[in-house]
């Protein structure tokens, strides 16, 4: 009796340890999770080696083997599975450069605006002996406001661009904070570095997938098309077979 208790339990483990995909007909898959992506969820099927690639509108949720739902009500509920394309752009010398080139040449700019448009200001404000005795304030404050503003406005406009943004708080906070260690210098360069850890796509970019004839920005080209061959996730033993003859993006 115990040896069959035992080997029940290692039997039964292995199963209750996987993780399952409910399709939206209610049917339940057990499995392995690997990630999702914006339009597809990667699963591994139990005796499958081979891994499914399932449109999301066809799943209703995916329950991890701990009982925690990593994807249920049409949205992910764990980042950790969302696939790496999704989550952030890769980093692009080019464009930090010019994130950095734009920031300093804003940052020159708006601390020279600043200087002398704030101390017009509080020439008209203030009485000519209280000016006089509080000039280098106004000069200080006002090139720290204008190169703040304008290593911003020249960071986010630069990063802004394309499919790519980031936080424009966040890269002002950091134009701001630059501010204190070498002025204008270092300014642009917090900026940057502010704005890109927040950076993301507008719209996340389509799975990469290569059709026979591939039209994207108007431009045609012939490749090898992409050839898919998996378990068909909602029949149990049938074997899909994908080829993809065209590929459209906008």
């Amino acid at each position: 009796m115990l040896r069959i208790l035992v080997l029940s339990f290692v039997i039964a483990t292995p199963l209750l340890s996987q993780d399952l995909l409910i399709n939206s007909i209610g049917t339940e898959y057990p499995g392995k999770l690997i990630e999702i992506s914006d339009t597809h969820i990667y699963f591994l099927l139990e005796g499958q080696t081979i891994v499914s690639r399932l449109p999301k509108d066809a799943i209703l949720r995916v329950v991890l083997a701990d009982g925690r739902v990593a994807y249920g009500d049409a949205k992910i509920e764990l980042d950790s599975f969302r696939s790496e394309i999704d989550k952030k752009p890769p980093l692009d010398g080019v464009r930090i450069a010019g994130e950095l080139l734009a920031g300093g040449v804003g940052s020159f700019t708006g601390g020279v605006v600043g200087v002398y448009g704030l101390n017009s200001i509080m020439n008209a404000v203030l009485d000519s002996a209280l000016m006089r005795n509080t000039w280098l304030t106004w000069y200080v404050l006002g090139g720290a406001i204008g190169c703040s503003i304008g290593s911003t406005l020249g960071v986010y406009l630069v990063g802004h661009q394309g499919n790519e943004t980031g936080s424009f708080g966040a890269t002002l906070l950091g134009a701001a904070l630059g501010i204190f260690p070498f002025g204008p210098f270092s300014s642009p360069i917090v900026a940057t570095l502010f704005f890109n850890l927040t950076r993301k796509y507008k719209t996340p970019p389509a799975e990469p997938e290569t059709g026979l004839i591939n039209i994207q920005e108007g431009q045609v080209t012939l490749a090898t098309p992409t050839v898919y061959i998996r378990p068909n996730p909602f029949i149990w033993g049938d074997m899909v077979q994908t080829i993809n003859l065209v590929s459209v993006r906008f």
